[in-house]
């Protein structure tokens, strides 16, 4: 942590008391040291004023003048000579609080960082400056948090503002203490109402808390009072984010989420950001129709970025409601009718429909755009390999290599399609293997290379790489294989557990009970 160097403006005194007459030592002690601060303020003419301060010493050994001279040598970064004359300045006087604040810095400055907070402890008994205090607690933050808790609030006592309070909120929400974090974020708001930053931490707070009339009430003030500002931009957004943050609390509030959906229609159309935002929170609550207004409010601010418009399509289709994300698609997809993303996404949602004829015609759409779509070419080979149609499935396989054959995916795929239906074994094994090599964990990948060795006849090194794969989280399908692998190496028992755990994960494999039947 670095903390900002303060020069410290000593009090002109200097301990001397000035009189009439001839100059005397007193005098030529504090006219030097005089000059010293005033050289610290100009910043960078530290060596100067240590010559002042050596000039000041001759007449005068205070421990004031020895920290001076400590401070600027720590801005000149000689640390071994500022910890040296800070700590004459301590033994002279161990109550001096700029003596200790300094020797501080030096520590930290030298890497002794619990070293450096243990000096600056030593301030809290001392009357500390409030500025004082709030440097040792940013110096306990990192650490200890209940210990900054502590100085932060010891600091509030005298000092209220809503960002120390803030502070101290997070402090709170970082050991969980959640009714720590609520009070200290009701002091901040309540402090400082037209403070965004306040807001937006009110509005967290109170829906994490159930509390979303609380959280609406803070979000419709600043509608009324500020009702195109950046800061009411930031407040409702945060609003809308907490909603799709917690789609219980969301449905628990129906009501309250209807009016606040009904307030975004009419108050915000004109900002493709929150209109989306909004249409989102639509979904959590299944408001199809709200969110499609909002939706189409929100395109038809973004309609010239493509971006926008597809992240409202994922909105749809990761909600589950891929019709919809179909209809948006189309809807839109002539103001960015060159961008090949609409069709893959598209052709995504109608595979999760099982509608795949019609999702191969887009991902064809997709390519004609654009003949070098991996995700297009690899995910008509599959729908082809599903269907048995194994000639159109390798040209879309080779397709896909001749463009990357390094892809994982290309070569894990055809490595298994080329296992399953026979063909050159070979080239299945090199496939399988350069797929496994770069994801050596993947326990798909694991699998295949697994399931091509099996068929390839290597059954002993196939049961190694499908014990891989289920230890690095199988599914039915790798149980499935590893039964297969261990029946026919002659472990008839752990063949029979192991279908048993894939019929167990999925309960529509019903051909292998008849395998387990066999045997039990």
């Amino acid at each position: 942590m670095n903390l900002a160097l303060i020069v410290t403006i000593l009090p002109l005194s200097y301990g001397i008391v000035i009189g009439q007459g001839a100059r005397t030592p007193s005098d030529s002690a504090r006219q030097h040291f005089i000059n010293g601060t005033s050289l610290q303020i100009q910043g960078n003419r530290h060596a100067e004023a240590i010559l002042e301060f050596q000039e000041s010493l001759e007449y005068d050994s205070s421990a004031i003048c020895l920290t001076a001279m400590a401070r600027s040598y720590l801005e000149l970064r000689r640390l071994n000579q500022a910890e040296e004359h800070v700590e004459h300045a301590l033994r002279i006087d161990p109550r001096l609080r700029d003596a200790w604040e300094v020797l501080s810095e030096v520590m930290i400055a030298s890497g002794r960082y619990d070293e450096g907070i243990k000096a600056y402890e030593h301030i809290l008994d001392l009357e500390p400056t409030n500025r004082q205090l709030y440097t040792l607690g940013r110096l306990y933050e990192p650490r200890d948090a209940r210990k900054a808790i502590s100085v932060f609030k010891r600091l509030a006592a005298s000092e209220q503002s809503s960002s120390l309070h803030l502070r101290i909120a997070d402090l709170y929400k970082r050991i969980r203490d959640k009714d720590g974090w609520l009070e200290e974020i009701r002091k901040a708001h309540s402090l400082d109402e037209d403070n965004a930053e306040a807001a937006t931490a009110a509005i967290q707070a109170y829906t994490e808390f159930g509390m979303l009339p609380d959280a609406r009430a803070i979000a419709y003030r600043w509608l009324q009072l500020y009702p195109r500002s950046e800061s009411t931009l930031k407040v409702w957004s945060t609003f809308l984010q907490s909603l799709l943050a917690d789609s219980l609390l969301a449905n628990l509030f129906d009501d309250d989420v209807s009016a606040v959906l009904k307030e975004c229609e009419h108050s915000f159309a004109w900002n493709g950001f929150i209109s989306m935002l909004s249409g989102a929170v639509a979904l959590e609550v299944k408001d199809t129709r709200t969110a499609g207004t909002l939706f189409d409010a929100a395109a038809n601010k973004v309609s010239s970025n493509p971006d926008y418009l597809l992240q409202i399509a994922m909105l749809y289709r990761s909600n589950d409601y891929f019709l919809e994300a179909i209809d948006f698609l189309k809807k839109w997809k002539p103001t960015s009718y060159k961008d090949p993303r609409f069709n893959l996404l598209t052709a995504e949602c109608l595979i999760r429909l099982e509608r795949e004829d019609a999702a191969e015609d887009e991902y064809r759409i997709a390519l004609a755009i654009d003949s070098t779509l991996i995700e297009a070419w690899l995910q008509i080979a599959l729908i082809h390999d599903n269907r048995q149609d194994f000639p159109t499935a390798i040209v879309s396989y080779e397709r896909a290599l001749l463009l990357d054959p390094d892809n994982s995916l290309a070569n894990n795929n055809y490595a298994y399609s080329i296992a399953v239906r026979g063909g050159d074994m070979q080239r299945a094994r090199d496939m399988a293997w350069r797929a496994v090599r770069q994801y050596p964990t993947n326990p798909a990948y694991l699998d295949t290379y697994a399931w091509v060795l099996y068929r390839d006849g290597e059954t002993e090194k196939a049961l190694i790489y499908i014990r891989k794969a289920v230890e690095s989280g199988g599914s039915a399908t790798h149980y499935e294989h590893l039964g297969d692998i261990l029946e026919t190496n002659g472990d008839i028992d752990g063949a029979v557990r192991a279908w048993e755990t894939a019929l167990a994960r999925d309960p529509e494999r019903v051909y292998l009970r008849a395998r387990i039947d066999r045997y039990r």
